[in-house]
């Protein structure tokens, strides 16, 4: 008697197990299934409410590359702002557009720089829309037509390669050209060689083998308050990095820019003691580097002297 009652216990043990199981694995069948159709639901909402518009595009082609690219503004829309990963956008080539620093970086060891055009690697913004110039390589230099797909809008838009072609050489920076990104405009309104210096307010003596460059600066946008904290100069064909003089050493022709709090409007120069024993005609390339305080970017323009 007393076994029959072991063996019934046991077996009752055993179903209340089963039963048990099962429950559990009901229940996290059903859990995942409505997370799922949660997940769904929420990427369908963000699909409907977030969308992404072409407003305008150019497109490049040279020979010095074996890519083309589009330059496109795109407005951005959200009931939320923005705030986007460009890898969410690929183009019909699977090319993500948050993985072409290779192609950045091309350009820029021939001198093309996108900042020229304001391009943005990064798309956030306070606002429910705003607009951004988008860098898009393509590899098929024979293609006509290129499709942009967006991950998270579903939505794809179109680009006539045949169309809107531009001047590539406008992405190249010069002397009296501007440099532009999202917190500064500034303009390289001249280029010369300055011989009248003082320090403290005394004049300043350096040696005959010496000259100074003089770079005119045209502050049209910048944070106010900015200072640009350091220079550089690099003379083409030269490893040598020249810093701009201290702010203490300024020209009769222009004050000197340098270590000074800026505002919209702003004009002045940054000046480099070039080493030229010989006096040699002053008509030659360089690299010219600014780095304002508030920013760990350099921003970087090809300039010529004449």
């Amino acid at each position: 008697m007393r076994r029959r009652i072991k063996v019934k216990n046991v077996i009752l043990l055993i179903l209340a197990g089963a039963l048990l199981i099962g429950v559990l694995a009901g229940g996290f069948f059903w859990i995942r299934d409505v997370m799922s159709k949660k997940a769904d639901k929420n990427e369908e909402t963000v699909s409907e409410r977030f969308k992404i518009d072409l407003i305008d595009y150019t497109v490049y082609r040279s020979d010095d590359f074996d890519f083309e690219f589009v330059l496109a503004s795109l407005r951005f829309s959200d009931d939320e702002p923005i705030n986007y990963t460009l890898s969410n956008l690929y183009t019909d080539e699977g090319l993500k557009l948050g993985s072409v620093d290779s192609y950045v970086e091309e350009l820029e060891s021939k001198y093309y720089y996108l900042g020229v055009k304001g391009v943005s690697f990064e798309v956030v913004s306070e606002e429910n829309s705003a607009t951004y110039t988008i860098f898009i390589p393509i590899k098929d230099k024979n293609k006509t037509e290129l499709t942009l797909y967006d991950a998270l809008s579903k939505g794809e838009l179109k680009f006539d390669l045949n169309a809107n072609l531009g001047d590539i050489s406008e992405l190249k920076y010069s002397t009296g050209s501007t440099i532009q990104t999202g917190d500064y405009v500034l303009n390289i309104a001249d280029a010369y060689i300055e011989t009248n210096f003082f320090i403290d307010n005394e004049p300043y003596q350096y040696p005959s083998t010496i000259q100074i460059y003089a770079f005119v600066i045209d502050i049209e946008k910048v944070q106010e308050g900015s200072l640009i904290e350091d220079a550089v100069f690099i003379a083409d064909g030269s490893n040598e990095e020249i810093h701009a003089l201290a702010y203490n050493i300024t020209a009769m022709r222009q004050n000197n820019i340098i270590d000074r709090s800026l505002s919209d409007g702003m004009s002045g120069a940054l000046f480099f003691e070039v080493y030229n024993p010989n006096d040699d005609h002053i008509s030659y390339n360089g690299t010219l580097k600014i780095k304002f305080s508030e920013s760990a970017e350099w921003l970087v323009l090809e300039t010529e002297l004449n």
